[in-house]
C-alpha cells in the first residue's frame, strides 16, 4: 500500500457500507478493466442492461 491509500478496512469502515459490498463492487470494477492505481470510472461499477419486462409508470 502506498502513501495517501486507503485499506479495504479503512474504506468500508469510512463510507459504512458492509466489507460484502465494498468486495463486490471491487470484484466488479476488476472485471470490466480497473486496475489498481488508476482511476475507477463509471463504466468499471455500473450496473449492465436488464432483460425482462418493464416496469409500470
Amino acid at each position: 500500500m502506498g502513501p495517501g491509500r486507503m485499506t479495504t478496512k479503512e474504506i468500508w469502515k469510512k463510507y459504512g457500507m458492509p466489507r460484502r459490498t465494498f468486495n463486490a463492487i471491487h470484484n466488479k470494477a476488476l472485471a470490466q478493466g480497473w486496475g489498481p492505481g488508476q482511476p475507477v470510472l463509471i463504466t468499471h461499477v455500473e450496473d449492465g442492461a436488464r432483460s425482462g419486462r418493464p416496469k409500470k409508470r
